[in-house]
């Protein structure tokens, strides 16, 4: 890694950092470009048939309904406006939890760039068992209601003790990680 990190602090701007951990985010970005691109120029757009304003009260055409005009729908509405901003707020985090953590387990545990992919792996392959089984089984003997509000208070729980993970194994004498 350390040559294609040097060749890349090279060749990039002096602003661009050239780190083990961002030149895999900048490549993932890339390609993410590329798809963009590749899709514009080479994927066709269906063919919609879509009404140019909003119909007459009475009318058998359906208003058109846009995204943003869902959007304010949903953030005007009593019912649906907390749902909105939570949703929002989780999002959020977890990107920041999701940018944020391999150089958070590099600086707390000393984790190399494939150390930390390892352990990402493993909690997608946890992610796996847990949404293909677990939660496919739990559905069927506890309601949705109950799941949905019991993961998102383990799914809160796991936000606010990511930062912890540190103190905890030090208040435990580092045996938590061995």
């Amino acid at each position: 890694a350390d040559p294609v990190v040097a060749r890349a602090d090279a060749l990039l701007p002096s602003f661009v950092p050239a780190t083990p951990y961002s030149l895999p985010s900048f490549a993932a970005a890339g390609m993410s470009f590329l798809a963009v691109a590749v899709g514009f120029l080479f994927l066709e757009e269906p063919k919609r048939t879509r009404p140019v304003s909003d119909a007459a009260p009475g009318s058998p055409i359906p208003p058109r309904r846009t995204v943003v005009g869902q959007f304010r729908e949903a953030i005007s509405s009593v019912a649906l406006r907390p749902l909105t901003v939570a949703y929002f707020v989780v999002a959020v985090a977890f990107a920041g939890v999701q940018v944020m953590f391999i150089p958070f387990v590099a600086d707390s545990f000393g984790y190399d760039a494939t150390a930390a992919a390892l352990l990402l792996t493993y909690v997608g392959v946890l992610g796996v068992i847990n949404q293909g089984v677990l939660v496919g089984r739990l559905s069927r003997v506890i309601p949705s209601r109950t799941l949905v509000a019991g993961g998102g208070v383990i799914l809160g729980g796991a936000l606010v003790a990511i930062p912890l993970t540190g103190v905890i194994d030090r208040l435990a004498g580092d045996v938590t990680l061995g």
